[in-house]
């Protein structure tokens, strides 16, 4: 099945978790955070540096204990270089797509994103984020846009969304 991509896997993984288990072990919550621009080089650059400050990490000791580590790749569809539009659509949806698009494949198909699914499957949903939520990559979860700049329009979409919570932070468009 070459069509499937690894984050089609992730998102497939998530949704078990959500929706696969028996009503008395079923998840309550669950929570997917995003350390937007925050790869293996620069968590090793943090602990390094706690290291080398402090000398000692015992102000990262609850970073580095979760239980479940995840890698993966979020080049986009049009380059080895990706920008937060296209790594957000990945994560959000399990297709990688080009630089600058939101919520839609390479080939402009519209794709559903994990919290699109969890909403339609009756579950609470929200975002929650210290950017402005038109930003690119929350928008990634409730966006389908060709250009991440297209703010009133992806302001329409997180409108539509119909979403139980969004908290963002920031200035209009900052």
């Amino acid at each position: 099945m070459k069509n499937i991509k690894r984050y089609t896997l992730l998102t497939l993984l998530i949704l078990l978790c959500i929706g696969g288990l028996s009503a008395q072990n079923r998840a309550k919550y669950v929570f997917y955070f995003i350390g937007d621009g925050m790869g293996l080089g620069q968590t090793q650059a943090l602990r390094t540096y706690f290291k080398t400050v402090n000398d000692s990490l015992a102000s990262l000791v609850h970073f580095y204990d979760f239980p479940v580590a995840g890698i993966v790749s979020t080049y986009s569809a049009d380059s080895d270089i990706t920008d937060s539009a296209a790594a957000g659509t990945a994560l959000a949806c399990g297709t990688k797509t080009n630089n600058s698009t939101l919520g839609m494949g390479p080939d402009s198909a519209r794709l559903t994103s994990m919290m699109e699914l969890a909403r339609d499957k009756g579950l609470a949903t929200g975002l929650v984020v210290s950017c402005y939520l038109q930003h690119a990559t929350p928008g990634a979860f409730y966006a389908h846009q060709p250009k991440r700049h297209l703010y009133d329009e992806i302001t329409d979409d997180l409108v539509a969304s119909n979403f139980d919570v969004m908290i963002g932070g920031g200035s209009r468009w900052l």
